[in-house]
């Protein structure tokens, strides 16, 4: 993803640099050629099979001393904001990104270097499937014989717990499998 957000900088014949990383650090990497991109993670959760990645987007360039071309900064900078959001709502990128309420807010002479912005705060949807075959690890061993058996869905959670020995009734819709049948089906006797 990174490498893709960096892609998008690069290509943006008004950007010239690109950071990543928490802002503190903005330009503790070196000379940085302004107008520059840096994006920061801010938050993230799984929910609905989709990893939601919540960044802020700076968007800056530097302020001259006597601030004489700030609001030139901030307008120049605010368009470039918007050309990047445009961007990342393109089809071809691993996410999903719903531009309908994007928060912004402008800055000045927030860093160290005197610049002057805007910041966006952007949630990208990635998808994420919770393969469990796909873990790199060595196999766990489960407890066998136990006092009771859980029941799964095809997401993983567990959806019942039964005792041994007792039973599960298994209800199956015709939106499940496809309109075969409307059958019930029941295990007499569950055992580990």
């Amino acid at each position: 993803m990174v490498t893709a957000l960096e892609t998008i900088a690069t290509n943006h014949q008004q950007i010239n640099s690109f950071g990543f990383g928490d802002i503190w650090e903005q330009n503790s990497s070196g000379t940085i050629y302004y107008p520059q991109m840096f994006v920061e993670i801010e938050s993230s959760n799984i929910a609905a099979k989709k990893l939601n990645l919540t960044m802020r987007f700076y968007f800056m360039d530097v302020v001259k001393n006597g601030e004489v071309n700030e609001n030139e900064v901030l307008s120049d900078q605010l368009e470039i904001a918007k050309d990047v959001i445009a961007q990342l709502q393109h089809n071809d990128y691993d996410w999903i990104f719903d531009a309908e309420n994007v928060p912004m807010q402008d800055f000045t002479e927030n860093l160290t270097d005197s610049v002057a912005g805007w910041s966006a705060d952007i949630t990208l949807e990635v998808p994420y499937t919770f393969d469990r075959c796909a873990i790199p690890m060595t196999p766990i061993s489960v407890e066998v014989g136990g006092t009771s058996v859980r029941i799964y869905d095809q997401d993983g959670n567990t959806i019942e717990q039964v005792s041994c020995g007792g039973s599960y009734q298994v209800t199956v819709v015709s939106a499940i499998d496809g309109g075969l049948s409307n059958s019930t089906y029941t295990n007499s006797v569950i055992t580990p």
